[in-house]
């Protein structure tokens, strides 16, 4: 993979992952005693719908400090693969708190998933912020050199870089964590979350400047940028977004973050419109996608039933979505949005169920392209996408039923 660290050149549009985050815990620099743990859930694997409910459990009982937990992985480049299918960050207060969790609870963990010690070389606090707008990536990367060497080489030109976009208030958080374990057999991970898509969009210019300069400036980062290559294998990147834990937990694989809808919309289970978002990201091209629908009990009304941002459950449709409702594929919307050297291709299509029937809701997906892509064959897709989802709705009144 021929990417340079920290260089980005595709976007996610902060899409959803479940995150359990308490802010006011993990948001602190860590303290020198604090113990940190790193959970994945390896590429392929499904996500236990048990990691959540547990992290929840283990944070609301004081088991631990912090719990974080990110899932809907999206490579950063398509088609490369995602990392990962999920990744958690859970923070103890000491290592007494940490051996009392590593005894009672870690056993109840799923089988398959990876738990790692981990070290955090480099961080900064998390600012207040609207977290369902952040645009979170992990960046993996095999180190070839020792822990000590690692982490001189993470002091002297990882942290400077990512201090001045940190200061800049493009990054809102981020932290460098490095496995325990042998040379060569372990991963660091460069945790950034960025305020919102058009910080993320910006990092891109200030990155390039700030190695320019401190390349000019700073005798140890031009001696790193040379080298730095030799000094990890670059394992890729992956994106990951926010949601808030609910109160009291939940039964269900997603944490509706409520508090941020717009309209008269709750789902009241992990639905099936929500499940078939869901299944989106088995599509490597498929960036973002959500579906709004009339609201039962509520006939003028159309919101968002399902969405990978689920803040955005409940938001209202705009009147130039809903006019994508003609009962045919007139209506169908598409536009491209630049972004530095990729596109975003954005079609709204109004859905079908399994008998062919139009139905009154719409699919929103938002498909990685590129400038030279033939787009008549980016809208194809989009159409073929969309009857994949229709084989799967009996009927319109399925879209708010139960997924399970």
């Amino acid at each position: 993979m021929n990417r340079s660290h920290l260089g980005f050149r595709s976007r996610l549009g902060g899409a959803l992952v479940v995150a359990i985050l308490s802010i006011g815990a993990i948001a602190r620099p860590l303290a020198a005693e604090t113990v940190t743990v790193v959970i994945r859930v390896p590429h392929g694997m499904a996500v236990p719908a048990s990691l959540a409910a547990q992290m929840a459990d283990w944070q609301r009982s004081g088991s631990v400090e912090s719990a974080l937990l990110l899932n809907r992985a999206r490579p950063e480049h398509p088609p490369e693969a995602a990392c990962f299918e999920a990744f958690g960050v859970l923070e103890f207060a000491d290592e007494g708190v940490f051996s009392k969790w590593r005894t009672e609870s870690e056993p109840a963990i799923a089988p398959g998933l990876i738990v790692r010690r981990v070290d955090c070389l480099a961080g900064e606090k998390a600012r207040d912020g609207d977290l369902s707008q952040a645009v979170f990536i992990i960046l993996t990367y095999t180190p070839t050199i020792g822990r000590t060497e690692y982490a001189d080489y993470i002091h002297g030109y990882v942290r400077p870089l990512l201090a001045n976009i940190y200061d800049h208030r493009l990054l809102d958080r981020y932290a460098v964590y490095l496995e325990r374990g042998e040379v060569g057999k372990v991963q660091a991970y460069s945790f950034q979350m960025y305020r919102d898509e058009s910080a993320f969009t910006a990092s891109g210019k200030l990155k390039v400047a700030t190695k320019a300069q401190l390349a000019a400036s700073d005798p140890a980062f031009r001696h790193y940028q040379e080298i730095k290559e030799s000094l990890a294998s670059d394992d890729g990147g992956t994106f990951v977004s926010y949601c808030a834990l609910e109160d009291g937990g939940g039964k269900f694989p997603h944490v509706f973050a409520q508090e941020h809808a717009m309209g008269s919309y709750r789902a009241k289970d992990y639905t099936l419109a929500q499940q078939l978002v869901d299944a989106l990201t088995e599509h490597p091209e498929v960036e973002y996608g959500l579906i709004h629908a009339r609201v039962q009990g509520q006939p003028a009304e159309f919101g968002v039933i399902a969405s990978h941002r689920l803040a955005e459950v409940g938001a209202v449709a705009s009147p130039e979505e809903v006019r994508v409702l003609t009962n045919d594929d007139s209506g169908l919307m598409a536009d491209l949005r630049e972004q530095e050297n990729r596109t975003r291709s954005r079609y709204v299509l109004q859905m079908k169920d399994a008998s062919g029937r139009f139905l009154p809701a719409f699919l929103t997906l938002y498909l990685y392209t590129r400038p030279a892509d033939d787009q008549a064959q980016v809208r194809a897709r989009a159409m073929a996408i969309r009857n994949e989802l229709a084989a799967q709705i009996p009927n319109f009144e399925a879209l708010f039923a139960s997924g399970k």
